[in-house]
């Protein structure tokens, strides 16, 4: 479950993977990777990092993050289930097919 307060500090993007900066404990940056790839657009993406940002895996209170090295298992599957960006459309597409499902359900009854 996504804890209150995970979203990306510059446009407020929610349900998608943030880096975090090396911020020490409470002081830490987070961004999604378009807003970080905006910011510094030559650097490089690998699996978990942007640059010198890192996954942002809060810690199971919510109150800070896991350090790089120290995810634990859960974490990272949970992080790695998000996904990478927002994509409108897909709340777009999945608004739309619910719409069509009970329209069907509903032309099926009579």
């Amino acid at each position: 479950m996504t804890p209150e307060g995970y979203r990306c500090e510059d446009c407020g993007a929610v349900g998608i993977r943030l880096y975090r900066d090396s911020g020490f404990l409470n002081n830490i940056y987070i961004r999604c990777l378009r807003c970080e790839l905006k910011r510094k657009p030559d650097s490089n993406v690998s699996r978990g990092r942007v640059g010198v940002m890192m996954a942002a895996v809060p810690t199971e209170d919510g109150v800070t993050m896991w350090g790089f090295d120290c995810i634990p298992d859960d974490g990272v599957k949970w992080w790695f289930s998000l996904p990478a960006e927002h994509n409108p459309w897909r709340y777009w597409i999945s608004d739309a097919a619910r719409w069509l499902r009970v329209r069907l359900s509903n032309f099926r009854k009579h």
